[in-house]
């Protein structure tokens, strides 16, 4: 062989070479660009699984909770799951021997953690601060443990009162349709609230939003005037009763429960001074569920219609 082909040679065995290297570093492009993509996609479909056990769960309890609020035994405690056939005995006569029952979820807010992360809660409404009631005592109350100035409660509490009366009559600090109106804005519904997400429109309020994302926690459109004391949620009751607070808390936590007024009046004196119109021991027939896990959380009340069909109401939280 000719030495002049010899640097022929070596230049197509350089070209090989480079031809092979650049296939080789497109290959293992490729190889990375699919394995990214099936990690990719292994992710989403991990993300999807996860997420549809989370759904099953959530509704699962959901559903569980429903069940107990629907049909369980209300006590001083909450509501009875029936795991404890005693506390759930009968007299001769027919009336419940116990008081409570000793298996009871908490009615007010209290959330419970299961193993899984599944948080849940029970709260009944007669807890919670009513915003149509045609005496606005908790509310007032409310308004001055929050240092609201007298004549700014006047406006707040007359104002949801124009709101929601069936007139057109403004109150000395209210506002009806003329002053929203004059200020541009949509006239008052003169009908219940419907939801407290109302308060926006209210014109009292709505320049006032930190007040309204403080109330709102404990916000309920019942139109009793009563408050039930064992439905009360602890930071609610700390607001309301401050010097009790710590007091009422250690009591719920080792499962005792008000039962009797002067039980009550114990705890907290001030009641002393309430009418006894203002408040009461029993929960009243709603009761919001919440439950959540990871990405999925789901709440809603259920209204119970006792004697009638259907068994109960359901509306959206």
């Amino acid at each position: 062989m000719s030495h002049k082909n010899k640097p022929s040679i070596r230049l197509q065995k350089g070209a090989v070479l480079l031809a092979v290297l650049v296939i080789a570093i497109v290959l293992t492009v490729l190889v990375s660009s699919a394995a990214r993509l099936l990690e990719t996609r292994i992710a989403l479909a991990q993300s999807a699984k996860d997420r549809a056990a989370d759904i099953a769960q959530v509704h699962g309890k959901s559903q569980e909770l429903l069940y107990y609020v629907a049909t369980g035994r209300r006590t001083f405690a909450g509501i009875s799951t029936g795991a404890n056939e005693q506390g759930n005995l009968r007299s001769s006569d027919g009336d419940f021997i116990n008081i409570t029952t000793g298996d009871e979820l908490r009615e007010d807010g209290f959330v419970y953690k299961e193993d899984n992360g599944l948080g849940y809660s029970l709260q009944n409404t007669a807890g919670l601060l009513p915003l149509n009631s045609s005496f606005p005592y908790w509310l007032t109350k409310w308004l001055e443990q929050k240092s609201v100035s007298y004549a700014n409660q006047s406006a707040l509490i007359q104002g949801v009162a124009d709101w929601a009366d069936e007139d057109d009559w403004r109150r000395p600090a209210g506002a009806e349709a003329s002053l929203y109106t004059k200020n541009s804005l949509t006239a008052p519904t003169n009908y219940l609230f419907q939801h407290c997400g109302e308060l926006n429109k209210v014109l009292a309020w709505r320049n006032q939003p930190a007040l309204i994302d403080a109330f709102l926690p404990y916000c309920t459109v019942r139109r009793t005037s009563n408050l039930s004391l064992n439905s009360i949620p602890l930071s609610l009751w700390a607001l309301l009763f401050p010097n009790s607070a710590v007091k009422i808390a250690s009591e719920r936590a080792q499962a005792n429960w008000l039962t009797t007024r002067n039980v009550a009046i114990n705890i907290e004196p001030s009641l002393r001074t309430i009418s006894e119109d203002y408040y009461s021991l029993l929960g009243g027939d709603s009761t919001i569920i919440s439950v959540e896990n990871n990405s999925e959380a789901i709440r809603f009340e259920v209204e119970v219609n006792k004697g009638q069909l259907p068994p109960y109401t359901l509306r959206a939280r």
